[in-house]
């Protein structure tokens, strides 16, 4: 059985599912012409340079270069976000408000990530 919409709220229904849908065209409009930017920037998909970047020798030079408690923020970053993507697998299953905080974990996470990119570049600048 489904779900009957009272004729009154059809409208307002109707004007928040094409504000979701432009500002989810938006999103990954910008997702994919980033994807693309970065591509042609490095010569290489975004899958090959996050394996290059993983490499075990790739991340003994990080750990050289950057402050452990610097680098400790990064991967508990990168844990968390590899944690909460398991969870949206399959985004149908999960209630509004499990939607809801995973979302907002991961607007957190990406403030949280820039901030560590600003203490890289001090880092580096002071290095």
């Amino acid at each position: 059985m489904g779900v009957s919409v009272n004729t009154e709220d059809v409208t307002k229904y109707f004007e928040k599912l094409i504000n979701l849908q432009v500002m989810l065209m938006e999103s990954y409009g910008k997702y994919i012409k980033v994807i693309g930017e970065f591509e042609k920037f490095t010569g290489k998909s975004v899958n090959e340079i996050i394996k290059e970047m993983f490499k075990p020798e790739t991340l003994t030079k990080l750990v050289e270069k950057v402050p452990s408690e610097i680098l400790g923020e990064f991967f508990a970053i990168i844990f968390e976000v590899m944690r909460l993507s398991q969870k949206t697998r399959d985004i149908n299953k999960l209630t509004p408000d499990e939607k809801i905080e995973i979302g907002e974990k991961l607007i957190e996470l990406s403030k949280r990530l820039k901030e560590f990119m600003e203490k890289v570049k001090s880092f580096e600048k002071e290095g």
